[in-house]
């Protein structure tokens, strides 16, 4: 329960600090992670696939990488909407959401294990807010399972000065 409260109150004082000093966060970098199985998924997919997806986020700009590695698909990457992963939102686990930002570089066809690509994009004010809340996934799509064989949840890694928070 404890940690679960400090994950809610950790960004909603990230958001409180981006109202009272814009300027400090216009350089603040914060890590991201999420560890990807089929079990996230919506509805949950039966699979020996795992995955792991991390990296960061530039709260003042938008600026977002990602480093994404999977292991042991069923079939090969699909596309939808040109790639064949992403970073979903707004959603908390559970929900289903629609696409925020396409991770390019991650080809369609791919079945080798295991699997490696990083890249960036950059987010809208808005899906800032959506990944500082934990409302953002990020999954992936094959031949057999469209919809997503594996999903993470994403989540901020807190900064040290924050720990006390989630005690």
């Amino acid at each position: 329960m404890r940690v679960a409260l400090g994950r809610r109150i950790l960004p909603a004082l990230m958001v409180a600090g981006a109202v009272a000093a814009p300027e400090a966060l216009q350089a603040q970098v914060l890590e991201w992670g999420t560890t990807l199985t089929g079990a996230q998924q919506v509805p949950p997919v039966s699979t020996p696939a795992t995955g792991r997806a991390f990296g960061t986020i530039n709260v003042g700009t938008g600026a977002f990488t990602w480093n994404l590695s999977f292991v042991g698909l069923t079939s090969p990457t699909f596309a939808v909407a040109g790639t064949p992963a992403h970073l979903h939102g707004p959603a908390l686990p559970g929900q289903t959401a629609g696409i925020l930002l396409g991770f390019s570089g991650v080809s369609e066809g791919i079945f080798s294990s295991p699997s490696t690509f990083s890249g960036s994009g950059t987010l809208t004010p808005a899906q800032v807010g959506f990944v500082l809340e934990g409302r953002t996934y990020v999954n992936l799509h094959t031949n057999a399972n469209r919809a997503g064989e594996i999903r993470g949840q994403v989540a901020v890694v807190p900064e040290p000065s924050t720990y006390a928070l989630m005690a």
